[in-house]
């Protein structure tokens, strides 16, 4: 043994023996320093080469090697976690083979590869980097020492890693060649870079990867432009848009001017020889006629000055939810039999500053279009109204957008109708526009030009077949600083909650817990109600608190039958009964959370805002 170290280390490379029988191994002090081993790392058995050396792949090689002809192959080097291929000789004598390795093929065609003039780097078939060029590292912000040994995949962002996992590597791995897959790289500053990847394989002589290319494009700077451009277009869009309403609007409103001064005319006059005829005379009835038809062609002009945004405003201050209750009195007796029409007032004050007859004309006309959606046929309107803070991002997502971020009463008329495309959607606040024969267009045209007058917003969510909703804004005159008081330590709420119980107290208690938290709510007072507000609107909630013990359609079937219309809706379950007594009979259906009866109104927060990531989360 003492001969062999002493020849070993005669070779001026690193440089190591492996018996063929014994598996027993001898090297040199330049492979100890190459492995990072100490100098007394000299002999030894296979085991303890292991920790420096892919010792399977060195067995293989020792197996098949043949007398006096010397191989080129492949070692991997170093610790287990960052093994680097090299070349090495490799030759058989007798019993032992010499292997003597190229301290420079670590970076085989380094010097080439590393002055690209591209973003690349080169991976070995277990998916660790052997490579990268100078654009790799100068663009990333690593040194190449931080880099080589470790997983491709490292340097990736988190949702680009699964997707690389998951769907990317199996499929490259079973083609040989991927093109143009976006990736978001992870810079060591903590930036990311939007890239696009192309890889390539080569394979060994029995067809298995032997390790890959790959080049990156850098598309940061494309893809910032692209998305600049789309805010342009978007913003020329809006521009288009309010000037085509703008111009409409003028239009509109230098009609009824007009004709408002001819009606003066014809009406006095009208009054005038009304008053000079006695009641007998045949010309006081087509008088009459005359004058009811003018009056009815004043209303028309008060609906296009009202679009226009120029309707006479008697401003003052009122409760938006006692504005609607009376408007509703009125109109309750002209919605169709097979209608529903239900009410949900914010048990809170709703004050804003306002023209009430204005007001009571935007809950009437969406009332009606509602109840005509419905066709005569059975469904539900729901009127309902609230408090709410709107940020910028909320305003971005309503017909109107240039209103300030602030606190907002608000007043919503939804229905289970027909619903309407989008197509129609984009154009049922224009004058004119009706999708009913006998229709003349103006209702929903007045609702917009009264919320602007208002300084208001609007907002409209339809789906074909399930129903509509508007959602009218108007600025209220509650102090900002209570509902910001009442927010602070603790995250503000988002979305809309749907609230199923057949008390009462508890609905008004829940509703006010958690408008005061920022979010919106919807309230049913039993299973089939839920149902039906819920199929209307499959999308529109982010959450659903259902009570289990309910009369008529319990927990467990409207469970069952919100899961049919929406599989993927949170549902936070609630009851007097212990959680192990209520639960009995859902054994194995999925629930976002349970509530037991009575609960403090914190513990209602928490469970609605984990009900709201238990998508997340499952």
């Amino acid at each position: 043994m003492t001969g062999d170290v002493f020849s070993i280390e005669a070779i001026p490379y690193p440089a190591f023996g492996l018996e063929r029988g014994t598996r027993n191994f001898v090297c040199n002090a330049a492979f100890a320093t190459l492995v990072g081993a100490p100098s007394s790392f000299c002999a030894g058995g296979i085991d303890d080469l292991a920790g420096h050396l892919d010792e399977a792949s060195a067995l293989r090689i020792v197996e098949r090697l043949a007398a006096d002809k010397p191989e080129l192959v492949e070692l991997r080097i170093g610790p287990r976690e960052r093994r680097l291929p090299y070349r090495a000789s490799a030759r058989l004598t007798g019993e032992r083979v010499l292997f003597v390795v190229d301290v420079h093929s670590d970076l085989e065609g380094v010097g080439l590869f590393e002055r690209a003039p591209a973003i690349m780097h080169a991976i070995d078939k277990e998916g660790r980097i052997v490579s990268v060029t100078e654009r790799w590292l100068e663009r990333f912000g690593y040194e190449r020492a931080e880099v080589l040994g470790r997983r491709s995949t490292e340097f990736l962002s988190e949702e680009s890693r699964q997707r690389a996992l998951e769907e990317v590597l199996p499929r490259f791995f079973r083609e040989g060649r991927c093109d143009d897959i976006p990736y978001e790289f992870v810079r060591k500053s903590g930036d990311t870079v939007s890239v696009r990847l192309s890889a390539t394989v080569e394979r060994d002589a029995e067809g298995h990867i032997a390790r890959s290319c790959a080049v990156l494009t850098d598309v940061t700077e494309e893809l910032r432009l692209a998305a600049e451009a789309d805010r342009a277009r978007n913003l020329e869009k809006d521009m288009l848009q309010a000037q085509k309403m703008e111009s409409l609007g003028l239009l509109a409103g230098g009609v009824a001017h007009d004709f408002n001064n001819l009606l003066v005319a014809i009406i006095g006059n009208t009054d005038l020889a009304l008053a000079s005829l006695p009641p007998s005379s045949s010309a006081v009835e087509m008088l009459h006629d005359i004058s009811t038809a003018s009056r009815h062609a004043a209303d028309l002009c008060r609906q296009l000055l009202a679009y226009s945004g120029k309707g006479r405003f008697v401003v003052g201050r009122l409760d938006l939810s006692q504005s609607v209750r009376e408007i509703l009195q009125i109109i309750e007796v002209s919605v169709g039999k097979g209608t529903l029409l239900r009410t949900d007032f914010s048990p809170g004050p709703t004050t804003i500053e306002g023209d009430v007859t204005q007001i009571r004309q935007v809950v009437m006309n969406l009332v009606s279009n509602a109840a005509e959606s419905l066709a005569g046929k059975r469904g539900i309107v729901t009127v309902a109204t609230g408090h709410t803070h709107l940020d910028a991002a909320a305003i971005s997502q309503n017909l109107v957008r240039d209103v300030p971020p602030g606190h907002y009463a608000w007043v919503e008329v939804s229905d289970t109708g027909s619903g309407m495309t989008l197509e129609t959607q984009q154009r049922i606040f224009e004058p004119f526009f009706s999708t009913k024969g006998a229709g003349r267009g103006l209702g929903l045209a007045a609702v917009l030009g009264i919320v602007r007058g208002h300084r208001g917003t609007i907002r409209l969510y339809s789906e074909l077949g399930r129903g509509t909703s508007f959602k009218v804004f108007f600025p209220s005159l509650e102090a900002a600083a209570q509902h910001d008081g009442a927010r602070e330590g603790k995250s503000a709420g988002r979305g809309c909650v749907l609230v199923v119980d057949d008390q009462e107290f508890v609905r008004r208690t829940v509703r006010r817990a958690l408008e005061d938290s920022g979010y919106e709510v919807v309230t049913a007072d039993d299973g089939d109600e839920a149902l039906l507000i819920f199929a209307a609107r499959p999308q529109g909630f982010v959450c659903v608190l259902l009570d289990i013990t309910m009369p008529g359609r319990g927990g467990v079937d409207t469970l069952k039958g919100l899961r049919e219309i929406n599989p993927g809706i949170p549902v936070v379950l609630t009851s007097g009964y212990n959680e192990q007594d209520a639960l009995q009979d859902l054994v194995g259906r999925k629930i976002a959370g349970f509530l037991q009866k009575p609960f403090q109104l914190t513990e209602l927060l928490d469970s609605i805002e984990t009900g709201c990531t238990w998508r997340e989360r499952s």
